[in-house]
């Protein structure tokens, strides 16, 4: 007496069900196989059968219903050898109204049945909007969103169920492969991560602000920026290491030039002298050596720079003397044009990390005890600070905050920064 439908994410799922609900019902001895009719979908509907109409038609008018419309329910009273259908709606709950016999009937012609009738035991939850019965199933699987979720299962006005698939994926289905052995927990809860809603002009602004802010967009920028002033740097260092003008101008276009200016920014940042290093890489052996199979002195120069780094790897400390780091300001007092926006970039990406840092730290724990002096002020924890208290967030006691700031001060290669919450005592 109750009317129910089955909700699934996409097609192939829901003919599946259609088909297995129809063969359900015939073996069950409900659906009359004697005259099958051909609907959309590759379907037969049989007598006893329950479909659903895609197509308003005002021309076929319902007495004291209206007229058929599109995503309604109909139980098939009978088939025509015309291909057409006798059909019955379907009531929202059994009632003395709605009892046999006092159901109105309407004829749809076989036109309209190949064309816009299908099986309706199951649906999709794009043609579930808007369809109201008594219960609600939904098969619940990877692909699906949080939103579809929601639509699915408000469609009963009594109960909604919802079954979770966790066996392998058809790879016929629509929705997409995720790996299989998920728990129907793993999977809801992925369900529930998942949003394709649309965002308002707000949030999408402060999305796209957010986006422009981030260590995603800020770190691939710097290390482009540091890459081309190292060049710019080398190409007033390299003269002064052995090379001559023309030599100089065939490392800088070969196309080895990339990796051997990225091997000398890493014995920089290890900080070996790498001007040394090279000067002494570049006289100590001529570059038609035997030794060196290739003809591209860029080439040559960093198989050299590279065995050579591996070598002072392995050596307990460096060559000695005075160590270099990476200056972008080079050889001269001039800094270079891309100083500034390295530094400004700098300056964001700092601000981001406190920004999360506070993020992951909304409330004082309960590790944070007040002290008598700031880290900020003064290195000596026997003098207090002229300044107001401070107590000094140990991101060690946040495994999840430290990781997350390791993660990206590597990515930009800069020291880790130092996190402090200032806390005014009373």
């Amino acid at each position: 007496g109750h009317t129910a439908v089955l909700v699934a994410a996409d097609g192939h799922t829901v003919a599946a069900l259609n088909t297995r609900a129809q063969g359900d019902r015939i073996t069950a001895g409900l659906v009359d196989l004697d005259i099958g009719v051909p609907c959309a979908g590759d379907s037969a509907v049989c007598a006893g059968d329950r479909i659903v109409t895609r197509l308003n038609k005002r021309t076929l008018r319902v007495p004291g219903r209206g007229y058929v419309r599109n995503g309604a329910l109909w139980d098939v009273v009978a088939t025509h050898h015309d291909g057409s259908l006798t059909v019955t709606p379907v009531s929202r709950s059994a009632s003395p109204e709605t009892q046999p016999g006092r159901i109105p009937e309407v004829t749809l012609p076989a036109t309209y049945v190949t064309e816009h009738v299908e099986l309706g035991y199951a649906t999709t939850v794009h043609r579930a909007q808007g369809l109201t019965v008594e219960h609600a199933h939904v098969l619940a699987a990877p692909g699906m969103t949080r939103e579809a979720l929601y639509v699915a299962l408000t469609r009963g006005r009594a109960t909604n169920h919802v079954y979770v698939a966790t066996d392998e994926v058809d790879p016929s289905c629509d929705i997409p492969d995720i790996d299989a052995g998920s728990t129907g927990q793993q999977v809801l809860t992925r369900i529930m991560a998942t949003s394709r809603a649309e965002l308002s002009a707000t949030q999408t602004i402060r999305a796209r602000q957010d986006a422009a802010g981030s260590f995603t967009t800020l770190t691939p920028i710097r290390t482009t920026l540091i890459a081309d002033a190292d060049t710019r740097r080398w190409q007033r260092l390299l003269p002064l290491c052995g090379l001559d003008e023309q030599q100089t101008a065939r490392v800088l276009n070969s196309p080895a030039a990339g990796p051997l200016l990225a091997a000398l920014r890493a014995g920089e940042s290890r900080g070996q002298p790498m001007t040394r290093v090279l000067r002494a890489l570049v006289t100590g052996r001529a570059f038609d050596h035997p030794d060196d199979a290739a003809d591209d002195i860029a080439s040559v120069l960093h198989e050299r720079v590279t065995n050579w780094l591996e070598s002072a790897a392995r050596r307990p400390s460096g060559p000695g003397g005075s160590q270099e780091t990476v200056d972008l300001r080079g050889i001269t007092d001039q800094p270079d044009p891309a100083h500034e926006t390295i530094d400004d970039i700098d300056v964001l990406i700092r601000g981001r990390t406190y920004s999360l840092a506070a993020d992951a730290s909304p409330v004082r724990p309960h590790w944070l005890r007040p002290t008598e002096w700031s880290p900020a002020a003064s290195t000596d924890p026997t003098q207090k600070s002229e300044d107001s208290p401070a107590t000094d967030i140990n991101i060690d006691h946040q495994p999840d905050l430290r990781r997350r700031v390791a993660a990206q001060t590597a990515a930009t290669n800069s020291p880790p920064p130092r996190f402090e919450q200032r806390i005014e005592h009373p």
